[in-house]
């Protein structure tokens, strides 16, 4: 039992640190695109909504990378300490899905010509979604102090409990919903774009053919 424990905890440790080499690669690859960006904006002042969700995704990023892996590698959680800490990890994660669903929305809602109606529709199901997320994360969650030598913290629920599979399955209903969504505005505009390429050579041709 002791040995299948280890394996699990090595296997979940290497999925961990190759998570965070790729996110760390990202993050210094883009680093350059950012920071033009960010002084475009700041020097012509210009703080839309997208550049603050921007902002916003690649900070709670950090944080939640970092506090996640810290409640896994740290070994040395007290009951005490892990009763202060064991939500954090889960309130980050949750807040790294509001930015990422909100950029989603912003997205779908620019697509759509900034229509109100559209624009109601996205912010009701946005909101239905957050509060869905928020409770199926925090309910009945209770610190959980794995045994030495590993003495990680972690936030625990029983299997009859609103488990964390339900916050995935939020998640990912929403991002394919929206997805949709934009994907719809955008086929719509490329008809629209190609019905008018349509019109104006065939104007061009009659135009021609009388003269």
């Amino acid at each position: 039992m002791a040995a299948n424990s280890d394996s699990a905890f090595l296997v979940a440790a290497y999925m961990r640190i190759s998570s965070l080499a790729i996110a760390l690669y990202d993050y210094l690859e883009t680093t350059p695109t950012a920071y033009k960006f960010y002084k475009e904006h700041w020097e012509h002042r210009r703080f839309s909504i997208s550049v603050l969700l921007f902002i916003l995704i690649r900070f709670i990023s950090i944080l939640t990378l970092t506090i996640s892996n810290a409640g896994f590698f740290y070994s040395k959680f007290t009951i005490e300490s892990c009763g202060r800490f064991y939500l954090l990890p889960p309130i980050f994660k949750v807040l790294q899905a509001m930015v990422s669903q909100a950029i989603l929305g912003v997205r779908a809602f620019n697509l759509s010509r900034r229509s109100k109606r559209v624009g109601w529709v996205l912010l009701g199901v946005y909101f239905a979604a957050t509060v869905l997320q928020w409770v199926t994360t925090l309910y009945q969650r209770s610190p959980l102090l794995d045994r030495l030598p590993h003495g990680n913290c972690r936030a625990f629920n029983e299997a009859h409990q609103l488990g964390a599979w339900i916050f995935y399955a939020i998640s990912m209903i929403y991002d394919i919903g929206i997805t949709a969504i934009s994907i719809f505005y955008l086929l719509k505009f490329k008809l629209v774009m190609k019905n008018t390429v349509y019109v104006n050579i065939a104007g061009r041709f009659f135009s021609s053919d009388r003269s």
